[in-house]
């Protein structure tokens, strides 16, 4: 439930609409508390003695509530299509995911809600002026309020301005999405060794010598989320053991199999069945939420864009091999588990390939290496960020996995370079790191 919970939230967060429409809905009921205000005796009083409040009639009310309406919806439709415009241009150099960084911003939310939210409620407001003829009503409190928020619009949309503006930089993005996969790293693996129900680290897994029966997905798309609970509780429930054969992130078929079920019985009832497969949540795309390779990928896609012939700025794949360094040592001081999860007695019921330092380390370096291979500052700006996280690593299997990328990184450049100073200048950047090694 917990991780369904979590994609939900996933969702939500990505939406473009979920916070401005909360926005629109306060909207709403701040129109009818102001109007409520003004239609009592409170409203007469406020009009009396607060000076500030707007004194004007019925007409002057409606003009000035039409044109904050008007004006900032037009102002909002208007930067927005340019804001998409420039965004459409900077994916094509840093790819289409870049669209999602947007509309995930809460910042990005807000600003669309408050201008939402202030053509909404200038509107609901309006319909309640009344000349003299009509009733003669002037909502003072109400047209003062709609008189604020086209100030707060007037800020929003200068902070929007420059948010964007900054977030398109290379810099800014490839830190965002740095940051990001440290919070994901650090969600999924918790620095405390795990107890009861969680993932084990002592002990591996070794297949039982009955036959499994495979649980097969029934639609297709990418893993999103797996509710390990829940699958440990299923186990327990109904003692089998299984195993996750698809992780969040990968893409799955319709009849491919999501788990193998080592039961007791002959058969799997379609209704274990469906309620194992219902464990894991399939979508159009993939999500951050328990992936941990996506923040990885987008990292590596936007090294390899600038590294292409026709951007050529290695700097910026610069900039992504130290976020994803930074994200390797992060990863290097939590817990690392087996994917063995027991239940609350003690006994095996979960099993899964968690991804691992040397996995992480090889997706995030090798397309770089091989994009990057020509380029002896590269090479050498890869290898000094390998020995420096070479230093913060303890486990010999980590540091053992670092040597063979820089290894191979030293060869790739040996094959592509042609002058000995940049060819001296990668054996120098890779004895380095040897002897960082060796301490």
């Amino acid at each position: 439930m917990k991780a369904r919970l979590l994609g939900l939230w996933e969702s939500l967060r990505t939406s473009f609409w979920f916070v401005p429409t909360l926005m629109a809905l306060g909207a709403v009921a701040l129109s009818a508390g102001t109007v409520a205000v003004d239609s009592g005796p409170l409203g007469k009083t406020l009009a009396n003695s607060v000076g500030w409040l707007w004194s004007g009639g019925a007409d002057g009310a409606r003009a000035l509530l039409s044109t904050v309406a008007s004006s900032v919806i037009t102002v909002a439709g208007t930067v927005f299509s340019i804001t998409i415009a420039a965004l459409t241009l900077a994916s094509s150099q840093f790819g289409p995911r870049l669209l999602r960084n947007f509309t995930r911003d809460l910042g990005n939310q807000l600003v669309l809600g408050t201008f939402v939210a202030t053509y909404l409620y200038c509107l609901l407001v309006l319909r309640t002026v009344r000349g003299a003829n009509e009733g003669d009503f002037v909502p003072y409190l109400s047209v003062t309020c709609g008189t604020l928020l086209a100030a707060a619009g007037i800020g929003v949309l200068i902070y929007f301005i420059h948010h964007v503006a900054s977030s398109i930089q290379a810099e800014s993005l490839v830190a965002s999405i740095g940051g990001e996969l440290k919070q994901d790293i650090t969600r999924l693996r918790p620095p405390a060794p795990p107890g009861p129900g969680h993932a084990d680290a002592e002990l591996p897994f070794t297949p039982p010598e009955r036959e499994a029966r495979p649980v097969r997905a029934a639609k297709s798309g990418y893993v999103q989320t797996v509710d390990r609970d829940g699958l440990v509780q299923a186990a327990a429930k109904e003692d089998v053991l299984l195993q996750i054969l698809r992780r969040p992130g990968d893409f799955v078929s319709c009849g491919d199999a999501l788990l193998l079920v080592w039961s007791q019985r002959d058969e799997l009832g379609k209704e274990d069945a469906s309620r194992l497969r219902g464990a894991f949540s399939l979508g159009t795309r993939r999500t951050p939420v328990q992936d941990v390779r996506y923040g990885v990928r987008q990292l590596t896609e936007i090294a390899a864009r600038a590294l292409s012939p026709g951007i050529n700025d290695p700097f910026t794949a610069m900039g992504c091999i130290d976020w994803l360094a930074d994200a390797l040592a992060e990863l290097a001081r939590h817990h690392v588990p087996s994917g063995m999860r027991r239940d609350a007695e003690g006994r095996p019921r979960l099993t899964e390939q968690p991804v691992g330092f040397a996995e992480l380390a090889n997706l995030g370096f090798d397309p770089i290496r091989a994009y990057g291979a020509g380029n002896a500052m590269l090479a050498a700006h890869l290898l000094s960020a390998v020995g420096r996280l070479m230093g913060q690593v303890d486990r010999p299997e980590h540091r053992a996995a670092l040597l063979r990328e820089a290894e191979l990184t030293a060869t790739a450049a040996s094959c592509a370079l042609r002058t000995e100073a940049d060819l001296q200048r990668v054996q120098d950047a890779l004895d380095r790191v040897r002897a960082e090694m060796a301490r």
